[in-house]
Parts: C-alpha cells; sequence; structure tokens
C-alpha cells in the first residue's frame, strides 16, 4: 500500500481504521456523524479563540443575535427581504470599522466599536419585532 502512494490511518472522531490517499487527507472517516462533528469542533475552537478577541467577540455576538431575529421571519419572505437589507446595511457599517481596528487599538476604539454592534443588535431586534406584529 506504501508504494501506492496510500496511508493508513484512524479517524479522529471514531477511531475507525482508514485508508486515505494522502497524509494530509481528511483526518475523519467517511460518516456523516464522524464529518459533522469535525465541523462542529473547529467551530467550536474558532469561537472559543475569537472570544478572546473583543473585536472579533462583539462582531460575532452581533451576528449571532441578529441571525436569531432573522430566523423568527422567515415564514415570510417579503418580511425577511426588508429585514436583509437592514441587516446589510449595519453589518457593511459594522464591518468597516473593524477594519481599522486591531487588538493594539485603544479601548475607547473597541468600547466605540462595542457600542456600535449593540446599538445595530438593537435597531435591527426593533424592526424584526415590527415587522413581526404587521404579519398578525
Amino acid at each position: 500500500m506504501s508504494d501506492a502512494g496510500r496511508i493508513v490511518t484512524n479517524c479522529e472522531n471514531c477511531g475507525q481504521l482508514m485508508i486515505t490517499n494522502r497524509s494530509n487527507a481528511s483526518l475523519t472517516c467517511g460518516r456523516s456523524t464522524c464529518k459533522k462533528e469535525r465541523l462542529y469542533k473547529a467551530n467550536d475552537d474558532y469561537k472559543k479563540r475569537a472570544m478572546k478577541d473583543p473585536i472579533k467577540e462583539a462582531y460575532l455576538n452581533f451576528d449571532n443575535k441578529c441571525r436569531s431575529y432573522r430566523k423568527k421571519l422567515s415564514d415570510s419572505p417579503e418580511l425577511l427581504e426588508k429585514y436583509n437589507r437592514a441587516f446589510d446595511e449595519h453589518r457593511e457599517k459594522i464591518r468597516a470599522v473593524k477594519r481599522g481596528l486591531t487588538v493594539k487599538s485603544s479601548s475607547d476604539d473597541i468600547d466605540r466599536y462595542n457600542r456600535m454592534c449593540f446599538d445595530a443588535c438593537q435597531d435591527l431586534q426593533d424592526l424584526a419585532k415590527q415587522l413581526k406584529k404587521h404579519t398578525t
């Protein structure tokens, strides 16, 4: 097998033996549960690292909260489209400010950015509630 360029390794998740074509191939076997588990772990690792950075933490909180507001409007495509337009406007403004920040930015700048993210969440939450009222 070695001559054919095949490598025998174990799945990172379930431990099952698997044969891969190269050493940098997938670390999980072909089972969908193993692939999902690896993706969840990678996502969790990213979030843990991001939460150590106040800039990324503020953006992730903004994005996650707004995602939950969006889900509440998913049954009405017209309202969801209005919400998405407002969300995109806020997101672009936030991203523009975020690009200008680093971990070494002043605490006042980071606080302003946090406040901007929080205010955008509040605006979008209010919009989602207002749009939802019109459907009932």
